[in-house]
Formats: C-alpha cells, structure tokens, sequence
C-alpha cells in the first residue's frame, strides 16, 4: 500500500492511531496502536503473514522507524547480506559484493540518527569471497565475529573467519579485519557457506556445508578468539544439504535449517501400501565420485541420480531393460516372503492387471526392492517367459546375496 496525504490530517505529524487507521482502510484488522507505536499481526490467528517495505521509494520509512536502505550502485552485484544489531541500536550489514571487480565482502552500518558509514572491504584479499556470515557476542567482550568462504589458489574454497571489538565504526580501516582459515584446508574437496551461532561467552559453534564425503552435507567446528576444535558432521548420506542455519534456543538446544533435495514419500490414502517417492527435487547435476552412497543406490527407488535417455530399442529383450525415457515407471516391489514361485507369480499378476488402466503411452517395468536381496534365491525362467528382472539385469537365472 502507499500512504497518502489525504489520509492524515498533517502527514507529517502523524500520529501512530492516524498510521494504524490508514492501513486498515486497505487491509481490514491488521494494525493497531499502544503507546505511539504501530503493531502489525495477521488477519487470522496462527496465519503466517509478511510485511516488506520498499526502503528505497519509501518516504515514509525513517518515520515508521524502519531505517534507510543502503546507498545503490548501479551495474553492481550485491548479494548474500548478514546482519546484527549492536548495543547501541547500530545495525551491521555484511555482504558479497563485485563493485571492484571480483567477489569480495563488504561491510557498512547503520547508525541511529545518522545514516549509514559508507562501505568498506573487510578484507584485503583478492581471491573470491561470498557467503558470509556475522553476530555480535555481548559477553565475550562485545565482540564482532563474521566468517566468510574464500576460493583459494588452487581453485578450493575452504571457510575463513575473524572477530573485532572496535564498534567504532569510523575508526576501523578498510580491509582492517584479523582473520584465520579453518586449520587442515581442504587438498581435495570445498568447505563452504559458513553460519555462525554462540554457544558460551567467547565461543562459537562454526556450521559450514562440506563435499568431503559422500557429496555435500553439513558440519561444524567449534571455534574461539584463539582455538580451533575438532570437526562434527551434521548430516550424513547421498543427499545435498547446504546452507546451514543454526539457532541455539534458551533451553540449550541447537536447532539446524538446510537446504536439500531430499526425496518426499507420499502415502496412498486409499492403498496405505502403496508409496510414491517423489524425487523432482535432486536437481541434475554430474556424477561425484566421492558420493559413494549415491552412486551405490542406482536403480534403487531411494536414488536421485539423474541418466541419458534412452531411445527405443529394435531388440525386444533389450527394450524390456530400458529404464530411464519419459514414458517409463518403476514399480518397486518388495517381497514379504521368500517362496520363489510365489514372487514370480505375484509379479507376472500385476503386470498383467497394469494393462488395465495404464495409459497406453506408458510402459511400466517392475523392480523387485534391493533389500529383498537380504538372502539367497534362485528363479529359473520357464521356456517361452519373460525372465525375472532384478535391478537393470534381465536374466534367466538369478543367485543374489546381500
């Protein structure tokens, strides 16, 4: 919405009633007002709401106490802010930014009463940095800590960080910052996207997202002024998750957010046996050879690996083992027993109840689960039959054990 004159009778002596009336001739029972200030909440009880405000064309904004938004540079990338507000009501604002050229962090604050400081690089650096990463610590002597990734020289990021106790803005010299690199950089994999949290007085916990095994997923480190600790993995298996945001919460608990392209199983409401794995979000992306979890779940319905498509073939035995096309679905069965016979008929069954209701541009090739694999089994195809198929292997005869 935009306030406008006629809505107050001196806008510029507006009273927070005045304010609170004006938002809710547009939107109906959000606002209202206690003690010269305007309070906001959803229309709804336990609806999630969000309000923005547009700093830059908002005249109104210093008014509403909402601050300025930082002087622009046009042509410039600025990306990925971290902020903190420090005793005195000062907001921090930390970011990555190109305006010299290459990635490098910046940093600037916002005054009370006075406006922003004008921005300076934190570091002297001229290799890329992005991502960073600030709090302020009130009882470890009012120190400032921010952490950043950096791409080194030989083409690996690994996670840098530094501390500061000068709050005096206007005193601190561009590029002027203390820093130290994680002990150990990486010789063969990338630690990046750091998130800082306090855990004591002077100590922090360091989050980062790390590719050293089985692809990226999520550790910490804890960190003071002068120690390093040792590293803890947070998250584990073939899946991605990055960008950690950790909370430490008043009762001793450390709370993690991530990013990741896990699959999500969906439940038949009717057949509750039934489950469709949903794996649209792993994203394609190359093969990592250090992902051995991931790599070891081909053709598993747990896997998010993404393959070249496979065009029809002339060999009717060949087509019946072509997996990856758009007219193609896995079933997965998983046996609950271990009679063969019993296997081989149940499956010839529903591929034959399929044909009933399956779009004819469709083709559906059965899978029997990995994990039946737990024990040895022997299956015999009769003559004039399709073999049985385990995994991506059409064969006559099959003697798996796990």
């Amino acid at each position: 919405m935009t306030f406008t004159e006629t809505s107050f009778h001196a806008i510029a002596q507006a009273t927070a009633s005045e304010v609170a009336a004006a938002i809710n001739a547009v939107i109906p029972r959000v606002a209202s007002a206690a003690n010269g200030k305007v309070e906001i909440a959803s229309q709804s009880p336990g609806a999630d709401s969000m309000v923005y405000v547009e700093l830059g064309l908002s005249t109104a904004a210093p008014k509403l106490g909402l601050g300025q938004a930082p002087p622009p540079l046009s042509g410039v990338d600025e990306t990925e802010p971290a902020a903190f507000e420090d005793p005195s009501g000062n907001l921090w604002l930390f970011w990555a930014s190109r305006r010299d050229g290459g990635w490098r962090i910046w940093y600037d604050r916002l005054s009370v009463g006075a406006g922003w400081g004008g921005p300076k690089p934190l570091t002297t650096s001229l290799l890329p940095e992005r991502q960073p990463s600030a709090l302020f610590d009130p009882q470890g002597g009012g120190r400032i800590w921010v952490a950043w990734s950096r791409r080194k020289a030989n083409g690996l990021w690994n996670i840098f960080f530094g501390g500061n106790t000068t709050l005096d803005f206007n005193t601190q010299a561009p590029g002027g910052w203390p820093e130290t690199e994680l002990t150990q950089p990486p010789a063969t994999f990338d630690n990046r996207e750091p998130a800082v949290v306090l855990t004591a007085p002077g100590a922090v916990e360091l989050f980062f997202s790390s590719n050293r095994a089985d692809g990226w997923n999520i550790w910490s480190r804890p960190v003071t002024a002068t120690t390093q600790g040792v590293d803890a993995v947070a998250t584990s298996g073939q899946f991605s998750r990055r960008g950690p945001a950790p909370l430490r919460t008043a009762d001793d608990r450390m709370l993690l957010w991530f990013r990741n392209n896990e699959t999500i199983e969906y439940t038949s409401t009717l057949y509750p046996a039934a489950k469709t794995i949903d794996s649209r979000y792993s994203g394609s992306t190359a093969a990592d050879t250090r992902n051995a979890a991931k790599l070891s779940l081909r053709s598993d319905i747990q896997g998010i690996q993404h393959y070249t498509y496979e065009t029809p073939r002339a060999d009717a035995g060949a087509e019946t083992k072509r997996l990856n096309s758009r007219d193609t679905i896995a079933l997965y069965l998983t046996p609950d027993t271990k009679d063969e016979q019993l296997i081989v008929r149940s499956r010839a069954v529903i591929a034959s109840v399929l044909k009933s209701f399956l779009p004819v541009q469709t083709r559906a090739v059965i899978l029997i689960d990995q994990a039946f694999e737990d024990f040895v089994y022997t299956y015999d195809a009769p003559p004039g039959t399709t073999p049985l198929l385990i995994g991506e292997q059409m064969i006559d005869t099959v003697r798996a054990r796990r």
